[in-house]
C-alpha cells in the first residue's frame, strides 16, 4: 500500500495554520480544507514549537530557530573536518615529487 498518504507542500501546511490562529476554529477549517482535525492540530503544535522552521520536508531536519545557529555550524564543522581528513591522507602523494 505504498502511496496511501497524501503529502502537503509546506506552503499549504503553513497557510492551514495561519488561518486556524486567525478563525481559531479547527474542525471547521479541517472540514473545510480537506484534512482530519488531528492533522490540523498536530501541524499547530508543530509550529508553535518550531515557528518557520517547521515543515522542513523529507529529509531534512527540523530546527528550533534558536538551535539554526548552531545547527549550521556543527555543519560547517562536518565539512571542514572532512576536507582536513582529504588532505591529510594526501599529503604523502603530494610530496612525492614531480
Amino acid at each position: 500500500m505504498v502511496g496511501k498518504y497524501k503529502k502537503y507542500d509546506r506552503k499549504f501546511k503553513q497557510d492551514a495554520v495561519k488561518l486556524s490562529y486567525e478563525k481559531n476554529i479547527v474542525k471547521q477549517l479541517a472540514e473545510e480544507l480537506g484534512i482530519l482535525p488531528s492533522l490540523l492540530s498536530r501541524w499547530r503544535n508543530e509550529y508553535l514549537n518550531f515557528g518557520e522552521g517547521s515543515f522542513p520536508g523529507s529529509g531534512y531536519v527540523r530546527v528550533n530557530p534558536e538551535q539554526k545557529i548552531v545547527f549550521e555550524l556543527e555543519k560547517k564543522s562536518k565539512g571542514s573536518q572532512l576536507r582536513f581528513e582529504i588532505l591529510n591522507n594526501a599529503s604523502p602523494y603530494v610530496h612525492k615529487g614531480k
